[in-house]
């Protein structure tokens, strides 16, 4: 219903209570709070950043507030835009990319590159390179 509505169904009520009906505005200052409370619960369905607060949704409809870097990662599986060729040139594929990433601050923490379809041991093996300490040399 529009506030229209409800005013024009407010008054209604009134006569039929033999009482003076409410004005317009009074209607629509009562209707503003609840207006106002159904579009930040509209507002609220969606993931990200909400003032100073992250919430990411899960599929299951759970809400997990982030709130430091390595609260929460997620993990993610792209199929890469590229063919792989051996050194005969016979085409090895399109290799799969799994990246963990730290949901608060974004950074990639670990990957995983291979031919693999996204599985269990996938998530398993960037999720090693995640948490393991990385050497990488100067030169």
């Amino acid at each position: 219903m529009t506030p229209k509505q409800v005013y024009l169904r407010a008054v209604a009520q009134a006569e039929n209570w033999g009482i003076k009906p409410p004005s317009h505005m009074t209607v629509y200052r009562i209707l503003n709070p609840i207006i106002a409370e159904k579009e930040n619960k509209k507002r609220i369905r969606s993931s990200g950043w909400r003032g100073s607060q992250l919430v990411v949704s899960t599929r299951s409809g759970t809400e997990i507030d982030v709130q430091y870097s390595n609260h929460v990662w997620q993990c993610n599986h792209t199929r890469a835009d590229i063919l792989l060729v051996d050194q005969f040139g016979q085409l090895l594929g399109r290799p799969w990319l799994t990246t963990v990433i730290d949901t608060y601050s974004r950074c990639i923490m670990g990957i995983n590159l291979g031919f693999d379809a996204p599985s269990s041991q996938v998530v398993a093996l960037a999720l090693r390179h995640a948490i393991l300490l990385k050497s990488y040399s100067s030169n």
